[in-house]
């Protein structure tokens, strides 16, 4: 995607089933965000779901940037000369065509320390990446970055059996995996850990089906996982696949 682009839009967002918007369904789903935005844009931004990325100009001739609750869907971004350039990926809006120039030590140091670079720093200097849940607005030269959702937390009112409460957990995690399949072969990757083996079994209870599971295996005493990722592909019969990478592959 060009950095110079006056519109970037990514993702499956799940508009608010009462929104205009998404009654609209012979829209493009650029014009579907227009018509969503064209009032009180910000607050409609906490209404949608599911993964995007979204950079369009807005009728009062700011821009809008905006990501995904979870950041699923990147876009990058960065000033140059009082203009607002973005992108899905950051190397698009760096200055050289390999980048060479424009590498940020801190960025390195981040990496080095946090195995990641965390939003809204990117491995380019001056170079942004939008963090989860959060829009941008480029209005007369100016940028205001700031939270447009963000999670909420209440205990709840009065006594709750534990069995209430893990039902209900389940049932969110069923609808969460749910909502990302659409209608194709379901297939995971799994490590045998908490959280891919969880998906893997919501697959099943979402459609009725076994997941095709994925594994990666190395040779790494300690960090090789295939054994766990065996273990739950049985517990929750999956159509498992392994894949082995050795010092040859590298």
């Amino acid at each position: 995607m060009s950095a110079m682009q006056n519109s970037l839009v990514t993702g499956n967002p799940r508009f608010n089933p009462t929104a205009q918007a998404a009654q609209t369904n012979s829209l493009s789903i650029e014009d579907r965000w227009k018509e969503l935005l064209a009032s009180n844009p910000i607050a409609q931004l906490a209404t949608v779901e599911g993964p995007f990325a979204l950079g369009l100009q807005l009728a009062d001739g700011s821009t809008l940037l905006a990501v995904d609750r979870f950041g699923v869907q990147p876009l990058c971004y960065r000033i140059v000369n009082g203009e607002l350039r973005f992108a899905a990926r950051a190397d698009e809006l760096c200055d050289t065509a390999d980048g060479s120039n424009n590498i940020d030590p801190q960025a390195i140091f981040d990496y080095l320390y946090f195995h990641c670079i965390p939003s809204p720093r990117t491995i380019f200097k001056d170079v942004y990446r939008l963090p989860p849940g959060h829009y941008a607005n480029f209005e007369r030269g100016q940028l205001t970055v700031a939270p447009y959702w963000q999670p909420e937390f209440s205990e709840p009112q009065g006594p709750v059996s534990f069995g209430a409460l893990k039902s209900e957990f389940r049932e969110l995690l069923r609808n969460a995996v749910a909502h990302n399949l659409d209608g194709s072969t379901a297939a995971c990757f799994l490590s045998g850990g908490t959280d891919s083996s969880t998906v893997a079994g919501m697959i099943r209870e979402a459609t009725g089906q076994a997941a095709h599971s994925y594994s990666i295996g190395f040779e790494a005493e300690g960090y090789d996982e295939m054994a766990y990722a065996r273990l739950a592909a049985k517990h929750f019969k999956t159509e498992h696949h392994e894949y082995y990478v050795t010092p040859d592959d590298l």
